[in-house]
C-alpha cells in the first residue's frame, strides 16, 4: 500500500546495511540502521547530559515507529493459503456489479445481491486449506474451488476468486494473467441485519457502495503471491528452455557433419484421394555412421518440406491431407532439403487413387427450441476423365452452394465408387411447448448436371424436410426438389 514519505524512508532504503547513514536528528552526527533486528544505533553523539532523556526517548520511538511500520508493510500483501486458513464454513451476503453486462468493468455500480452464498467442505493438507465448496447461484454452483497456484505461490481460488480478511472477491479476470480486472462480486461472512440493509440502500442510492478495499489496493495486496508465482514460473520456464536447448544441440541436424537424408516409414494409406494422407519420417545419417530420425527424437523443422500440389494441405490435428481442389496429373511430389545443408535434398511421387466413397451432409441446423433452420441449395457438376497415371476412368465432381454463389468443393473419384449427398432441413426439438412454435427446416433444392461422357454415376441423394416440434401448430419443414440435367460440363 502506498504509504506518506517520511525521513524514516532513508533507513527504508538502507535496510540490512551497516553503513552509517545521515541522520535527522540534529543533535547526532550518524547513525547506523539494522531492519532485521529493529535496532538503531547510535554514535558520535554531540549532546549535553540534559538531551540524553530526549534522545533516549526518540530512540525508543524509533524502534516502536519501525515495528509498527514493518507490520504495515506486511499488512499490504496477501498469501491466499493464509487468507484461506482464515476462511469460515457458513452464509455470506455481498454485493455485485449490476453493469457487469452492459458496462463490464467502464461502470461499476454496486448492489445488494440478492444471492446468498455459502461456504462449506473446507479440506485442509498439512494445516492448509486445499479446497472448499462455494455454492454462489448459477456463476459457482456448489463448485470446488481449488488454489491457481504454481509451486507455494497461491494468486486466486478456481482462477478468478481472491481471499481476503475473511471476505470473498470474485473478479472480472484470473488476475495472475489480466491485470486489468474488476471487482465484479464481493461477500462478507454472517447475516445481514436490518439496520445494515438501510445503510446499504442509501448508499446505493448515492451511488457510494463500494467494496472494503479498491480493484487498485487488491491489485497491490496480491502483488507479492503474483510476483511469487512469476519467479516460479519463470525459473520452470527457463529450466525447460536450458532442457529443449541441450536437447536440440544433441538431436538437431544443425551444425553437424550429415552425409546423406532419407524417407523411412513412408506411409500410404490403401483408401486414398481427397481428404485423405501420407505420412512419412526423415533419416539423417552422420559422417560418422550414427543416425538422427524424425521417427525419435530428431526434428521435423530442421527441413523444408513442400509438396508439388497446392491442395495438399495441413488440417490441425489430422495433419495433411488433401483438400478441395483437382490435382491435374494425380500424382503429389513431396520434396525435402535440409535446412542447414543445400547439398542434401530428397523426393518422392505419391500416386493419387481416389478409391474410396464420398459422403457430404449439409443439413439444415436441429434445435431444441424454436424453428429449425433450412437447408441451402446445391448443384452438382459431374464430369468423366481417365487417370493421368493408371488410366482408370474417374469422375471430377464440383459441388457449389447456390444460395451462397460459392464452390463448396472439388474432388475425383473412381467412377465406381459411391456418392452420396445430403441436404436436408434442420429437425425442431422436443422440448418446444404446445404454446410455441418449432417447425422442421426445409430441404435444399437439389440440381445435377451430368456431362454426356459419364458413362456411370452411383449416387444417391436426401433433401427432406425437417421433422416439427410437438407444438400443435408446429409444420413440418417442406422436401426440397431434385432435378437432374445431361449437357457439356467444363471446370
Amino acid at each position: 500500500m502506498p504509504h506518506c514519505k517520511s525521513k524514516n524512508d532513508h533507513f527504508e532504503q538502507n535496510a540490512g546495511k551497516s553503513d552509517f547513514v545521515k541522520p535527522f536528528w540534529p543533535f547526532v552526527e550518524s547513525v547506523r540502521f539494522t531492519q532485521k533486528d529493529h535496532l538503531i544505533f547510535v554514535s558520535r553523539v554531540k549532546l549535553d547530559t540534559k538531551m540524553i532523556k530526549t534522545v533516549m526517548l526518540l530512540v525508543v520511538a524509533g524502534v516502536f515507529a519501525t515495528i509498527s511500520q514493518t507490520t504495515s508493510w506486511a499488512q499490504t500483501s496477501s498469501n491466499q493459503s493464509n487468507e484461506a486458513n482464515a476462511l469460515q464454513e457458513g452464509s455470506y451476503y455481498g454485493y455485485f456489479n449490476e453493469n457487469v453486462r452492459d458496462e463490464g468493468c467502464d461502470k461499476v455500480r454496486y448492489k445488494l445481491d440478492p444471492v446468498y452464498p455459502t461456504i462449506s467442505n473446507i479440506k485442509k493438507e498439512n494445516g492448509n486449506v486445499v479446497s472448499f465448496v462455494f455454492d454462489c447461484g448459477l456463476s459457482y454452483r456448489k463448485r470446488t474451488m481449488y488454489p491457481d497456484r504454481s509451486g507455494d505461490a497461491i494468486t486466486s481460488w478456481d482462477e478468478r476468486v481472491v481471499l481476503h480478511n475473511g471476505d470473498i472477491y470474485v473478479l472480472s479476470a484470473d488476475p495472475y494473467r489480466n491485470n486489468d480486472f474488476c471487482i465484479e462480486r464481493w461477500y462478507t461472512k454472517g447475516k445481514l441485519k436490518l439496520a445494515k440493509s438501510f445503510k446499504i440502500a442509501d448508499q446505493y442510492k448515492k451511488g457510494t457502495l463500494a467494496p472494503p478495499v479498491s480493484k487498485e489496493a487488491l491489485k497491490e495486496i496480491i502483488a507479492t503471491s503474483i510476483a511469487a508465482r512469476k519467479a516460479v514460473d519463470d525459473a520452470k520456464q527457463a529450466n525447460l528452455d536450458a532442457q529443449y536447448a541441450a536437447h536440440r544441440e544433441s538431436y538437431s541436424i544443425k551444425g553437424k557433419e550429415v552425409e546423406n537424408i532419407a524417407f523411412i516409414n513412408f506411409t500410404v494409406p490403401d483408401k486414398f484421394g481427397h481428404f485423405r494422407g501420407f505420412a512419412f519420417d526423415i533419416q539423417a545419417t552422420l559422417k560418422d555412421g550414427s543416425t538422427i530420425s524424425t521417427a525419435s527424437e530428431g526434428y521435423l523443422d530442421d527441413y523444408n518440406i513442400t509438396y508439388s500440389a497446392e491442395n495438399y494441405q495441413s488440417r490441425g490435428f489430422e495433419g495433411m491431407v488433401l483438400e478441395s481442389g483437382f490435382v491435374d496429373n494425380d500424382v503429389i511430389t513431396v520434396n525435402v532439403t535440409s535446412k542447414y545443408h543445400n547439398d542434401l535434398s530428397i523426393s518422392k511421387e505419391v500416386v493419387l487413387k481416389y478409391n474410396e466413397d464420398v459422403p457430404f451432409f449439409m443439413n439444415g441446423n436441429s434445435v431444441n427450441m424454436g424453428n429449425a433452420s433450412n437447408a441451402d441449395n446445391y448443384r452438382i457438376e459431374v464430369k468423366q476423365v481417365p487417370h493421368a497415371t493408371t488410366g482408370k476412368k474417374l469422375l471430377k465432381i464440383r459441388i457449389t452452394n447456390v444460395s451462397e454463389g460459392s464452390v463448396l468443393s472439388e474432388f475425383k473419384m473412381e467412377a465406381d465408387r459411391h456418392f452420396s449427398f445430403s441436404c436436408n432441413g434442420g429437425n425442431a426439438g422436443e422440448s418446444n411447448s404446445h404454446f410455441g412454435i418449432g417447425n422442421g427446416g426445409n430441404g435444399g433444392n437439389l440440381t445435377v448436371i451430368k456431362d454426356p461422357n459419364v458413362d456411370y454415376f452411383n449416387f444417391d441423394y436426401s433433401n427432406n424436410g425437417g421433422n416439427a416440434g410437438p407444438a400443435y401448430n408446429a409444420a413440418r419443414g417442406r422436401d426440397g426438389q431434385y432435378k437432374e440435367e445431361t449437357r457439356p460440363v467444363k471446370f
